[in-house]
């Protein structure tokens, strides 16, 4: 059954009209963004051979979506082979809207077409495989999970973000280990999709532009949805275009502050001990050495120094009297910041938010200066370790320190 979008309408009458001859579909594979022509190219045509190899009953669409497209870019995204029972197509947003309104244009697709599952494909990246396609849609459909969480392996310059701050920090207020909250794949169930659709997020917010991956990750754990996690192996990502961190790290942080107030009777009761892990889909993840990723880890340092000086009053008060600011360093040789501190920081920081303690500009500005120094003491103290080890003795240990350290916030949220 074809089921009206409950959100305004995203795509253009051009795409509205091809949506209706296509009629119907089981599938929607959706791809936000345009990055690099050759890398799009494969992941739409991997995409394709997957659905063909792993779904041939079903019908299909692979939809791309950006603010920005060529004819030649627009003729190779449909001129990509692909079975009968399979589409390909491609559609614009509103020039200057970010990944989340690309976002909200698939769902729009999903929801036209009455599609059962629907899935996020990044555009830039090559080590996609066919696999990846039965592992995030698999479960939506032969086991009726609602979301389906990525799970990879990755140099540890590739998410400093999600893996020292936004991974813990979910793993502890929702009592679930989904390890890539924020990774850019994932799969779903229609129930899901016709959800995100109705909240108002969709125009003017940080979902909307970049930090819609952790909402759709959060709001799914939170309102009870099923929850599976798919092996995807080794991510490798071409990304030619970037936007600026302090960008990203606002709009992905204000966005998870936003989900603290609206969650905290669920997060609050939520025992910090607590830690359902959701099953897995496809072959465990080896101990492979993924290939490097270039991160200027001197000019993260330099920015903690900088940070540190120009929101020192800040920082001294929203840190004040609990003897977790980290010891003050002028060189790299003395740099250190024990990731004992770092759990309490970031609750105090997220209590200063609750309670309006300071602007939340200022407040993230101060945290994320606070993020270059523990991310760059991380770095710098476990080059020897290989990528399991630094999974497990740094990773894995910080976030077992946000859950122990929950209790600051738990204690702290309803005290004004």
């Amino acid at each position: 059954m074809v089921i009206a979008p409950t959100a305004e309408s995203v795509l253009p009458d051009e795409t509205r009209q091809r949506l209706e001859q296509i009629g119907t579909a089981e599938i929607v594979v959706g791809i936000p963004g345009y990055y690099n022509v050759d890398t799009l190219r494969h992941v739409i045509e991997t995409a394709t051979r997957g659905l063909a190899h792993y779904f041939p009953g079903h019908r299909a669409l692979v939809f791309s979506v950006a603010s920005s497209t060529t004819h030649e870019m627009r003729a190779l995204i449909e001129g990509v082979a692909a079975p009968a029972h399979l589409a390909v197509l491609t559609s614009l947003i509103q020039a200057g809207q970010g990944r989340g309104m690309a976002v909200h244009a698939v769902l729009e697709a999903m929801a036209r077409l009455g599609a059962q599952a629907g899935a996020l494909l990044n555009s830039d990246v090559p080590s996609i495989t066919p696999a990846w396609l039965d592992r995030l849609i698999g479960p939506v459909l032969r086991d009726r999970f609602d979301f389906v969480a990525p799970n990879y392996v990755r140099h540890r310059h590739a998410g400093t973000l999600n893996d020292l701050l936004v991974y813990p920090l979910t793993r502890a207020l929702y009592g679930i280990d989904l390890r890539h909250p924020m990774g850019g794949e994932c799969g779903f169930s229609a129930d899901l999709a016709h959800f995100w659709l109705a909240q108002p997020v969709w125009q003017d917010t940080d979902v909307a532009r970049s930090a819609v991956d952790i909402w759709m990750a959060t709001t799914a754990v939170a309102e009870g949805f099923r929850i599976a996690q798919a092996n995807l192996g080794v991510k490798r990502r071409d990304r030619r275009r970037v936007l600026p961190p302090r960008e990203v790290f606002h709009q992905v942080m204000g966005t998870l502050f936003d989900l603290m107030e609206r969650y905290a009777d669920r997060w609050q009761a939520v025992k910090s001990s607590a830690l359902k892990i959701p099953p897995f889909y496809g072959d465990e993840l080896c101990d492979e050495e993924p290939e490097p990723v270039p991160l200027d880890v001197e000019w993260m340092f330099r920015a903690y120094l900088q940070g540190m000086h120009h929101h020192a009053p800040l920082i001294n008060r929203v840190l004040a009297g609990e003897s977790i600011l980290p010891p003050r360093a002028r060189s790299r040789a003395h740099h250190h910041f024990p990731p004992e501190l770092w759990a309490p920081a970031v609750y105090r920081f997220a209590l200063a938010d609750h309670r309006g303690e300071a602007s939340r500009g200022d407040l993230l500005d101060a945290l994320m200066a606070l993020y270059y120094g523990r991310v760059s003491a991380a770095l710098w103290e476990n080059q020897a370790l290989n990528a399991a080890a630094f999974e497990q003795l740094v990773i894995r240990f910080q976030a077992g320190l946000f859950q122990v350290h929950k209790h600051i916030l738990t204690y702290e949220w309803e005290r004004r």
